[in-house]
C-alpha cells in the first residue's frame, strides 16, 4: 500500500518516540530489509484515506527510511472496535505509561458510553484496576502528566517517593480505605491498662527467673 494513502490516528494514546535508539535501529533495519510485519488499517470513507489501527511505529520508521510502500491489512472497524484493538495492543507494550493507558480507557468509555465495569470486561482487566488507574490519573497535575509522558521507561522511578504516579496511588488508597492502614489509631484506655498489666507480669516473671538462676549458681 502506498504510504501517501496512509495516515496515523490522531487519537492514538501511545505516542511514538522517534528520537529513541530503538526507533533509529528500526529505521536502519527497514531501510535494509523492508517492512516484514504488515500494519493494520481501516478505510475512512469520508476523507478517502487509510487510518492506522496498529503499527504506527513501523509506519513512521518506514517514512524515515525513505520507503514508498508498506504492507497493510485492511479491516472493517468502527470507532469503538478501533479503540478496543488499540487499547488491547497498547496494554501489551512494556513501555506504555499510565497516562497513555488511562487516556486510551477514557477514549473507549466516551466512544461507546461504557461504564468502568464494561471497559474492564472488554480489555480483560479487573474493574478495580481500571477504577484505580483513572482515579490516580485524575489526581496528577498537568505538569506531572507531561513529565511522566516524556520519561523513558528505563528512567522512570518505580515505587519511589519521587514517582508522582506512586504518590497519587498512595493518596487514592488512603482516601478509599481510610487512615487506619497508614497511621496507628489511638488505643482505648481499657486496652492500654490490660497491655500494661501483661507487661508487668512478664517483667516480674523474668526477675524471678533471674533470681532462681542466680541462687542455683551460688549453691554450685
Amino acid at each position: 500500500m502506498p504510504l501517501k494513502h496512509v495516515k496515523p490516528d490522531s487519537n492514538q494514546p501511545h505516542q511514538v518516540d522517534t528520537k529513541s535508539p530503538d526507533f533509529r535501529d528500526l529505521v536502519a533495519s527497514l531501510g535494509e530489509h523492508g517492512v516484514i510485519q504488515p500494519i493494520t488499517v481501516r478505510y475512512v470513507e469520508g476523507d478517502d484515506y487509510f487510518q492506522i489501527v496498529a503499527g504506527e511505529r513501523r509506519y513512521r520508521a518506514a517514512l524515515a527510511a525513505g520507503l514508498e510502500e508498506i504492507p497493510a491489512v485492511v479491516k472493517d472497524l468502527d470507532d469503538t472496535n478501533t479503540a478496543i484493538q488499540q487499547i488491547e495492543e497498547n496494554l501489551h507494550r512494556a513501555n506504555l505509561n499510565p497516562i497513555e493507558e488511562a487516556a486510551a480507557i477514557r477514549r473507549l468509555m466516551s466512544a461507546k458510553e461504557y461504564t468502568q465495569r464494561q471497559v474492564a470486561s472488554k480489555i480483560h482487566k479487573p474493574e478495580s484496576y481500571v477504577s484505580q488507574l483513572l482515579a490516580v490519573e485524575e489526581r496528577l497535575t498537568r505538569q506531572e502528566k507531561t513529565a511522566i509522558t516524556k520519561l523513558r521507561p528505563d528512567t522512570r522511578p518505580r515505587n519511589s517517593a519521587d514517582d508522582p504516579v506512586w504518590k497519587a496511588g498512595r493518596q487514592e488508597n488512603h482516601r478509599r480505605r481510610g487512615p487506619g492502614l497508614y497511621r496507628r489509631e489511638e488505643t482505648p484506655s481499657w486496652r492500654t491498662s490490660k497491655i500494661e498489666d501483661r507487661s508487668d507480669r512478664r517483667r516480674r516473671r523474668r526477675r524471678r527467673r533471674r533470681r532462681q538462676i542466680s541462687e542455683e549458681s551460688s549453691r554450685c
